[in-house]
C-alpha cells in the first residue's frame, strides 16, 4: 500500500504539474569550462570544496565529483564563501575521502585571471545565502597595481578577447595549506551502555611553481584514533597514520599539451582506476583528443593505504572531455597483477552528450574480460558495472534527473570486498533506478521530489521523497524545509517526516532538524507492531578570525528501540 501512496504523491505533485507547464529549454550561448577543485570536508549529504567566490564559483553552478574507484557523481553548488563552496551530490557516495577531485563548470566570463588570482590580497570569507543575500556584501579591497604595462589593445579588436597570461614557470612561488582537527563522542544505552571516542587530524599543503618549472606539489596526510567500549569488558583502540597524497604535477595547462604526474595520487584521466604509487602521462593532440598512460603500485585497500601486492598498467584515450557541449567519449584499459600473478583485465568505456547548459546524458560501463583460469567466471567479457545519468531542464526554474546503476561483483585476486567467501554471491546483480525533480515555484518556494526503485537477488523496494523549502519564511531570515519520506521493502517499511530550520547570521550558519519516523519490521509470518522513533540534530558553523573555522554538531536519537547520542566538532585553519 505504501508503495502506491508514494507513486500517487509523486504523480500528483510533480509529474502532472510538469506536463501541464510544457517544455521550454533556453539555449545556452556561452561556453563553460571545468575548473578543478578538491574536497576539503565531508558530511552525511554534503561536501565542501576548496574553491569559492575568489575562483569564480557561484550558487547554482554544476559540478562533477570523481570518487576513487567509483563512477563520477553529478552535483550542484548550494552556497559559497570566499574560498569554499558547499556541494550537494545527486547520488549518495560511500567512503568519499578528503582530497577527492571535483570539477566545477564555470562560464568563460567568470574564470579568474591567473595573474589577478595570484596577486590579489587574501580576503576573509563572506558567507552567502543559497538565495540572494539580504545583507549587503562586504566591500572588497582595491585591486593591486598591475605588475607590467597593459597590452597594446586595438580599438577594432574583440571586447572579450583573452588576455595574455604569465606562463606558469614565470610566476613566483605560491603556496597554501590547511589543517583540520575533528572528533566525536557517541553513546548508546539501548542494550547496555556502549561508548566510542574518535579523533582525526588532517594536513594538506600545495605549492605552485615549487621548483621553478611551473609544476604543482601536493601533500595530504591524516592521523586517526578511535577508542570504544562495547560493554561486557570488551574494549578496542585503533590508531593509524595515512599518507593520502604526495605528488608532483607538471604541465597540462594552456599552451602545455603534455601532463606528467608522479608520486601517490588518484589517477587524473581515469579516477575509476583508483589510487596509484607511480607515474601518469597524458598528452593532448592537435585535434583536441587526449591519450594517456599510467604505471605503478596499487596501495592496499585498508584504512592505512599500506603496501600491498598489486601492480598495474593502464592506457586511456578521450575526445573533448574539456568541453561540455555536443558528444564526447573516453575509454581505458587496466591490467593488474596480484603477488606476481595475472589478475584483472578491465575495460572502461564512457560517453557524454551535452547539447546545452543543464542538459546532459552520460553513460559509463565497466567490462571485465576473464580468461579460462579465472575461477568460477565464464571465459570472455562480462558487464560488471553500468552507470547511466540524464538531466533535462524543463524551464529556467525546474528540471529532471534520471539515474540508473547496475553492478555485479567481479572475480579478482585482489580483495576488493571484505565479505566471507560463503556470503559472496558471484552471480548476484544489484540494480538501482531513481528519478528526481526540482521546481522553483517563486523566489521563496522550492519543491524537490525523488522516486527510487532498487532490486537485488533477495529483495526489492521503493523509496519516495517529497520536500518543500521556504526561503526567509521565519524571523531573522531563517529558512524552513519539510521532507516526507516513504520506503517499502519485503521486510521493512518506513514513513518519516523531517523539519529543518537554517539561517545565516553574520559569520555563522545555524541548522536544527527534527525527524519522526514510523518503522515496521516484517518477518516470514507477518509484519510486527509499528515503532515510533525521533531524531534531533543541531549544528553550528562559524567563521573565526585569521582563517579559522569551527563547526559543532549534536545528534540525539530516542523513542522505541533507540537511545543514542553523538557530539562532534570540526576545527579548521587555512594558511
Amino acid at each position: 500500500m505504501m508503495r502506491w501512496m508514494v507513486l500517487a504523491l509523486f504523480f500528483c505533485l510533480v509529474v502532472r504539474p510538469t506536463l501541464a507547464s510544457g517544455i521550454s529549454i533556453p539555449r545556452q550561448e556561452e561556453d563553460v569550462r571545468p575548473v578543478e577543485a578538491r574536497v576539503s570536508s565531508v558530511t552525511d549529504t554534503l561536501i565542501y570544496i576548496d574553491l569559492g567566490m575568489a575562483g569564480g564559483v557561484a550558487q547554482g553552478d554544476r559540478a562533477v565529483v570523481y570518487p576513487e574507484g567509483e563512477p563520477s557523481v553529478q552535483a550542484v553548488v548550494r552556497s559559497v564563501t570566499r574560498h569554499h563552496a558547499r556541494i550537494e551530490l545527486f547520488e549518495p557516495v560511500e567512503g568519499l575521502s578528503l582530497g577527492t577531485r571535483c570539477d566545477v563548470f564555470l562560464k568563460k566570463s567568470k574564470l579568474p585571471s591567473p595573474q589577478a588570482a595570484s596577486e590579489a590580497e587574501p580576503v576573509p570569507p563572506q558567507v552567502v545565502r543559497p538565495e540572494a543575500s539580504r545583507e549587503p556584501m562586504r566591500r572588497l579591497p582595491e585591486h593591486p597595481g598591475w605588475s607590467r604595462p597593459p597590452d597594446d589593445w586595438s580599438p577594432d579588436g574583440s571586447l572579450l578577447a583573452e588576455a595574455n597570461s604569465i606562463a606558469a614557470r614565470e610566476r613566483p612561488l605560491d603556496w597554501d595549506a590547511h589543517w583540520t582537527l575533528s572528533g566525536s563522542f557517541t553513546e548508546s544505552r539501548l542494550t547496555g551502555k556502549r561508548q566510542s571516542l574518535s579523533a582525526r587530524s588532517n594536513f594538506g599543503w600545495t605549492a605552485r611553481n615549487a621548483f621553478g618549472r611551473g609544476g604543482e606539489f601536493e601533500l595530504d596526510a591524516s592521523a586517526y584514533h578511535r577508542s570504544s567500549d562495547e560493554g561486557g569488558g570488551f574494549e578496542e583502540d585503533q590508531s593509524r597514520l595515512r599518507l593520502n597524497r604526495l605528488n608532483y604535477v607538471l604541465g597540462g595547462r594552456r599552451g602545455e599539451p603534455t601532463r606528467y604526474e608522479f608520486g601517490r595520487f588518484v589517477q587524473h584521466e581515469m579516477p575509476e582506476f583508483g589510487r596509484l604509487d607511480g607515474v601518469e602521462w597524458g598528452h593532448r593532440l592537435e585535434s583536441g583528443r587526449r591519450v594517456g598512460f599510467s604505471a605503478g603500485h596499487m596501495p592496499g585497500l585498508d584504512d592505512t593505504l599500506g603496501s600491498g601486492e598489486d601492480w598495474q598498467v593502464a592506457l586511456n584515450f578521450s575526445d573533448g572531455l574539456e568541453e561540455t557541449r555536443d558528444l564526447d567519449w573516453r575509454g581505458g584499459y587496466q591490467k593488474t597483477w596480484h603477488a606476481g600473478r595475472s589478475d584483472r583485465d578491465l575495460f572502461l568505456l564512457g560517453a557524454r552528450w551535452s547539447p546545452r547548459m543543464g542538459e546532459s546524458l552520460a553513460a559509463t560501463a565497466w567490462i571485465d574480460w576473464y580468461a579460462s583460469d579465472d575461477g568460477p567466471k565464464a571465459e570472455g567479457p562480462e558487464l560488471t558495472r553500468l552507470n547511466l545519468y540524464a538531466s533535462h531542464n524543463l524551464d529556467p526554474g525546474s528540471g529532471l534527473r534520471l539515474h540508473h546503476s547496475r553492478s555485479r561483483r567481479p572475480f579478482v585476486l585482489r580483495q576488493q570486498f571484505d565479505l566471507p567467501a560463503e556470503d559472496v554471491n558471484l552471480g548476484g546483480t544489484v540494480q538501482r533506478t531513481s528519478l528526481s525533480h526540482w521546481r522553483r515555484l517563486d523566489a521563496e518556494h522550492l519543491l524537490n521530489a525523488r522516486l527510487e526503485y532498487w532490486r537485488d537477488e533477495q529483495d526489492d523496494g521503493l523509496r519516495g521523497e517529497l520536500g518543500h523549502e521556504w526561503v526567509g519564511l521565519l524571523p531573522r531570515d531563517a529558512d524552513l524545509a519539510a521532507t516526507l519520506t516513504g520506503t517499502e521493502g519485503s521486510f521493512s517499511k518506513l514513513l518519516a517526516l523531517r523539519l529543518d530550520v537554517r539561517t545565516f547570521h553574520g559569520d555563522s550558519f545555524w541548522q536544527v532538524g527534527w525527524q519522526i519516523s514510523r518503522v515496521v519490521e516484517g518477518t516470514l509470518v507477518g509484519d510486527g507492531a509499528p515503532i515510533w522513533q525521533h531524531d534531533l540534530r543541531a549544528s553550528l558553523n562559524r567563521r573565526l578570525s585569521d582563517g579559522w573555522s569551527l563547526s559543532l554538531n549534536l545528534d540525539l536519537g530516542f523513542g522505541e528501540d533507540q537511545d543514542n547520542r553523538r557530539l562532534g566538532f570540526h576545527l579548521g585553519r587555512r594558511f
